[in-house]
C-alpha cells in the first residue's frame, strides 16, 4: 500500500478490490421484483369439499329426502325431526333451496 492512501472501505477515494462486486450486490437489492399471478389457470380437477349444513363440519353424507348434507348419525336424527321450512333455510344459506310451488 503506497503511502497516504488509506484501507477504509467508507472512504470514497479508496480504490477497493470488491467495490465492483459490492455495486453488483446493491444494484440487485434494489431491483423491485413483482408477484405474478396467473390468471388464466384451469379449474382445480380435485372435488370441491362438502360442510354438514348444520355442524359445518365435513359431510360425507346427504339426506336424500331433504338434500341436507350431514356429518353423522347424530345429526341426521335432528334433521329428520325438522319440518319443511326448517328444511328450505337451511338449504337456502348454501343456495341449494328448491321452492316449489
Amino acid at each position: 500500500m503506497e503511502k497516504g492512501q488509506t484501507n477504509d472501505v467508507n472512504d470514497p477515494t479508496c480504490a477497493h478490490a470488491l467495490a465492483g462486486k459490492f455495486l453488483r450486490v446493491h444494484w440487485w437489492a434494489d431491483k423491485v421484483l413483482l408477484p405474478v399471478w396467473n390468471i388464466e389457470a384451469p379449474p382445480s380437477v380435485t372435488p370441491q369439499k362438502k360442510y354438514c349444513d348444520i355442524t359445518g363440519l365435513e359431510a360425507p353424507y346427504t339426506d336424500p329426502k331433504t338434500g341436507l348434507r350431514y356429518h353423522n348419525a347424530d345429526i341426521y336424527q335432528f334433521i329428520k325431526t325438522l319440518n319443511q321450512s326448517a328444511v328450505q333455510q337451511y338449504l337456502a344459506l348454501r343456495n341449494a333451496n328448491v321452492i316449489l310451488k
